[in-house]
């Protein structure tokens, strides 16, 4: 536009030096008649006066026309340029108008006010085929002829407002479904304001309202069980004393509420080798009957099922597993196509089945109607409970007068039975103490011979005879381990271990133990090391058990260590010693900590285990622990490794105070408990 006015006034200007030109060229025309001799007479300004006027004349001419053609290329080239790009603009945003009405889920049409369609998505193809066939067609054509005249008026209301409506229909598809459509209706007006098309997008709700309709179903039938739930939770027939009326009113209210032909109320024998039914009810006659009864033997399946006590929902009863058996016999004859049965169970143990029997098409039966089913049989199972209180209150009362009788007659015979089971566990650690003592007879001098041997005091000895003789002396020297714990622990059980109290230092018990156990831990490259508490720490206790029980520890450690270090620490906390023993050991699974410190237990108590070992030695561990006055306890991480601490008074009880302490009793009293 600017371009445009410069080149006008230009021209203008242009037009203006012209004029004045032609002005001054008849001017000297008029001058030149009155001369004779014109080239003479002009004088020498007026020549230059004519010459410089049609100079700039030409020049200013030529720039003007120079000015005006460029505007005129610079003008045909920007509104190329304009249409070019409108051109792009439109085919770009018809692309984008395709590619999202050609992918988006809704239908989308647009309709001539007539209701023609002038435009078809892609989503439309599945329900109404090819969207360029149905171009021109009366979109009204394909509505259900119910809800077409409907339709019509709302269409006929958007075209004459302007306003949008939503509206539901039905709408017929090429393969004659029903769809259930909501469209709503946008009008295109034109330059005048009238309206020339009506944009309608449309959206199948057909799932959406099955859904809604299967969800009301449900709150209806939810509704109506729990209606009937509560009313046969307060009837007098489950609080009276009256089982058969339960049994009535259970069958009735089940067979109402679920719409089912017939339900049946059974109870196994105590063997579970047969069920008997107690009540069956028929829908169509209102008739009550019982006594059938039926054999496990005739129908393994089916009892095979009911003993895993769930619930059994079977939709086609004559052909599963579970309940075909009775197909012949008894599901075919009578029309049942679906069974659903709830167990029934008293104090936790099955004792019955509620049986629901459908007549008719297959029935798949739902969650709420399985819910439903379950509820009636705990109901039941309630006022089972209930009855067999009333039945044992009744029995209880029988049994009150005589029961002070049985009692003594029962503490008597118990008195007498647990003072047998003392003195055979008297006599057991007896014979085990004295059994130990033959065997480490033998034993030791086993131990004594084979030391003389392996020293070659009885002359030379080759590889291999050393390496037999080895393997005798250890295998004794574990055997006679092995005779010293059961020896301690018959002690300990018995009442007759000691204590030999003195005055030691921890520090000297600790070094003393890793000095027993370095060439063991060396060979496999475990760093065995003490960390000892500042100062020397003294503590009057049995040194000797205190040593024990540290070395069983420090000794299992080396023995579950593959690599690594064990570690024994030392530290005074509140008039007590604690002392930890820690490797970086397998560690120990969080299941098997509870097995740790029982007699005769392992961790790996396979056949195949890869560590040797009694399984007394913790055991032991406890009980001497215990003995002087101490406690133990363990931390462990599987893969990681163990933390093993016993804490010991800093002064032992004296010999005045009973052995045992806080021990627990032999286990031959558990009798008298019971």
């Amino acid at each position: 536009m600017r371009w445009r006015w410069v080149s006008i006034a230009l021209t203008a200007l242009a037009t203006l030096l012209l004029a004045s030109s032609v002005i001054a060229l008849r001017h000297l025309e008029a001058r030149v008649p009155k001369l004779t001799d014109a080239a003479a007479m002009l004088d020498a300004a007026d020549v230059r006066l004519v010459s410089w006027y049609l100079f700039f004349a030409q020049a200013l001419l030529l720039v003007v026309l120079a000015l005006v053609f460029a505007w005129a290329v610079r003008s045909q080239m920007a509104q190329g340029r304009r249409a070019a790009a409108s051109q792009a603009r439109l085919e770009a945003s018809e692309t984008l108008f395709r590619v999202i009405t050609d992918n988006v889920e809704d239908l989308l049409t647009v309709n001539n006010i007539d209701g023609r369609w002038l435009y078809v998505s892609a989503s439309c193809a599945r329900y109404l085929g090819p969207p360029d066939a149905l171009l021109g067609q009366d979109c009204f054509s394909y509505i259900h002829p119910e809800d077409r005249d409907f339709v019509k008026r709302i269409f006929r209301s958007v075209v004459l407002t302007g306003v949008a409506q939503p509206v539901r229909y039905r709408l017929r598809g090429l393969d004659g479904a029903e769809y259930i459509i909501e469209s709503k209706g946008s009008v295109v007006r034109g330059a005048d304001g009238k309206v020339k098309e009506v944009v309608v997008v449309s959206r199948d709700i057909t799932e959406e309202q099955r859904v809604q309709r299967t969800q009301q179903e449900i709150l209806d039938r939810f509704e109506r069980q729990n209606i009937a739930i509560a009313e046969h939770a307060k009837s007098n027939e489950m609080l009276g004393d009256d089982p058969e009326a339960a049994y009535r009113r259970v069958t009735e209210t089940a067979a109402d509420t679920l719409a089912v032909e017939r339900v049946s109320i059974w109870f196994f024998a105590e063997n579970l080798g047969s069920i008997r039914c107690v009540d069956q009810f028929e829908q169509s006659t209102g008739r009550h009957t019982s006594g059938a009864e039926l054999q496990s033997h005739e129908y393994p399946k089916y009892f095979a099922a009911l003993a895993e006590g769930r619930t059994i929902a079977s939709d086609t009863a004559q052909s599963d597993p579970r309940t075909s058996e009775f197909a012949y016999e008894y599901l075919e004859p009578l029309g049942i196509t679906s069974m659903l049965d709830a167990p029934l169970r008293q104090a936790g143990r099955l004792v019955g089945v509620i049986c629901h029997e459908h007549v008719g098409p297959p029935r798949e039966w739902t969650p709420d109607e399985e819910a439903f089913a379950a509820s009636m049989a705990d109901l039941l199972s309630l006022s089972l409970e209930v009855w067999g209180h009333r039945l044992t209150e009744a029995a209880l009362s029988d049994a009150r007068d005589s029961l002070e009788v049985k009692v003594e007659q029962r503490t008597r015979e118990l008195a007498e039975a647990n003072a047998q089971l003392l003195e055979l566990d008297r006599l057991k650690s007896e014979f085990i103490a004295t059994m130990s003592h033959e065997l480490r007879t033998p034993l030791n001098s086993i131990i004594g011979f084979t030391g003389i041997l392996r020293q070659r005091m009885a002359g030379p000895l080759n590889d291999e005879q050393e390496k037999q003789l080895g393997m005798v002396h250890r295998a004794a020297r574990h055997l006679l381990g092995l005779i010293n714990d059961i020896l301690d622990l018959s002690r300990i059980e018995s009442g007759r271990m000691e204590l030999q109290l003195e005055r030691f230092r921890v520090s000297d018990v600790a070094r003393e133990v890793v000095d027993q156990l370095r060439p063991l831990a060396t060979p496999k490259g475990i760093d065995l090391h003490a960390t000892l508490a500042a100062g020397e720490l003294e503590i009057c206790s049995d040194r000797k058990k205190c040593v024990q029980v540290l070395l069983n520890l420090a000794a299992n450690a080396v023995k579950f260590t593959a690599r690594g270090h064990v570690g024994i620490e030392v530290h005074a906390v509140e008039g007590r010693v604690e002392i930890a023993v820690k490797d970086s050991g397998i560690g120990i699974k969080p299941e098997h900590l509870p097995n740790l410190f029982q007699a005769f237990r392992q961790v790996d108590g396979t056949a195949r285990r890869v560590y040797e070992g009694t399984g007394l030695g913790l055991y032991l561990c406890k009980k001497l622990t215990a003995l002087l006055g101490g406690n133990i306890r363990v931390e462990s991480t599987f893969g990681i490794g163990s933390c093993f601490t016993f804490s010991l008074p800093r002064e032992a009880r004296g010999h005045g105070v009973p052995p045992l302490g806080g021990l627990p009793q032999p286990r031959l009293l558990a009798a008298e408990a019971a």
